[in-house]
């Protein structure tokens, strides 16, 4: 059995979205990997949102009120290995000295990271290509050259990989396939070639337009007796912060046709449509279908109790715990605190954050 999750769903200036969803569900067993799950090969719906990545201690913002380096998590069994890469490995933005790289933490502590030394390629997704067909293993050797960790003795358990960005900019710098007529084209699509700026802006700062943006991730586990076959199930998070071009067209709008240049616009809406799992604390799991979410910057997280009256601000993070649920939404979102449990902390005594998931595994 499927039931659809409905969503509460609130807006701050048109230009962000915090969904806090409440739940009573199904079962189902759950996987994901990254962008390709949201953006599968054949998609012709919607535009490609990219990961918003800023560190955890950053300010919060409306549009970004849960700071995140692209924290993903995993587990991992030893002689398991973990593979990742991103879209901007290796790379600083304007030639600053920042260069984007990937950190790996074991449950007991042991940090690993990717180079940081500008233009190695270890663990940088580069194109589509490399992005569909995940990381290079065995006799895969058209993806990516992944940064990877074989688990050792006393790391098995829930790692978190996080992709550190080159700045914290969130404006998107206008792609090479932006058309004079002012549409957003070819790269924003979500199955064709798409586009990692590392331009833009005042170039004397990384912390202005796309440095933050991420267009292609990627976490996979592969098994202990070959590591060419990836196991499905392990990788989730606990909010999903992503980000589309201001100005993309909504639903209705004349998109369809070419460009001056002869470049094909994809027709339908410039929304999000893509399509992620919540499995809950106790079992029960949930389908979500975005239906266009067009509001610039959104952070989508899922817990038992939504948004809530009262609770207590607990050290270091943005959120209430202990609060009671209101079953509402809300009409605008805080600056620097919201009334919800903060998805990036652990769980409290009454307090649950879901897992999501970008991919089912059982239908």
């Amino acid at each position: 059995m499927k039931r659809n999750l409905t969503q509460f769903a609130v807006k701050a200036a048109g230009t962000a979205v915090l969904l806090a969803i409440l739940f009573i569900g199904i079962t189902l067993q759950a996987m994901a990997e990254g962008s390709k799950d949201l953006y599968p090969s054949g998609m012709t719906t919607g535009r490609r949102a990219y990961l918003i990545s800023r560190p955890l201690a950053t300010d919060p913002a409306a549009y970004f009120p849960f700071p995140t380096p692209g924290t993903t998590r995993v587990y991992a069994k030893v002689g398991e290995t973990i593979y990742a890469g991103f879209s901007q490995q290796g790379k600083s933005y304007n030639g600053m000295v920042a260069v984007a790289n990937i950190t790996m933490r074991a449950p007991n502590g042991n940090t690993y990271s990717s180079p940081t030394n500008s233009g190695n390629t270890t663990g940088l997704i580069a194109n589509r290509t490399e992005e569909l067909n995940g990381p290079d293993r065995g006799s895969i050797t058209a993806g990516y050259t992944p940064f990877y960790r074989t688990v050792l003795s006393g790391e098995e358990g829930i790692w978190e990989v996080d992709f550190n960005a080159m700045g914290t900019g969130t404006n998107f710098t206008k792609g090479p396939n932006y058309s004079n007529d002012g549409k957003w084209v070819g790269e924003y699509n979500p199955d064709e070639a798409w586009f990692q700026p590392t331009s833009g802006g005042d170039p004397s700062t990384a912390n202005n337009h796309s440095s933050a943006l991420i267009a292609a991730w990627d976490v996979s586990v592969g098994s202990v007796s070959d590591r060419a076959i990836l196991i499905p199930g392990r990788v989730f998070t606990t909010v999903l912060a992503l980000c589309l071009p201001n100005n993309f067209p909504g639903a209705g709008s004349a998109m369809g046709g070419t460009n001056g240049s002869g470049t094909t616009i994809i027709s339908g809406s410039g929304g999000f449509y893509s399509t992620f799992y919540v499995l809950t604390n106790d079992g029960y799991a949930y389908k979500v279908n975005n239906h266009g979410i067009n509001g610039a910057s959104w952070s989508f997280f899922a817990n038992n109790k939504g948004i809530v009256s009262g609770g207590t601000q607990l050290p270091g993070t943005n959120g209430f715990t202990g609060g009671e649920p209101t079953y509402q939404s809300q009409n605008s979102i805080g600056s620097t605190t919201q009334n919800t449990h903060d998805p990036r902390f652990l769980d409290a005594t009454n307090d649950f954050t879901h897992k999501v998931f970008l991919q089912q595994t059982c239908k």
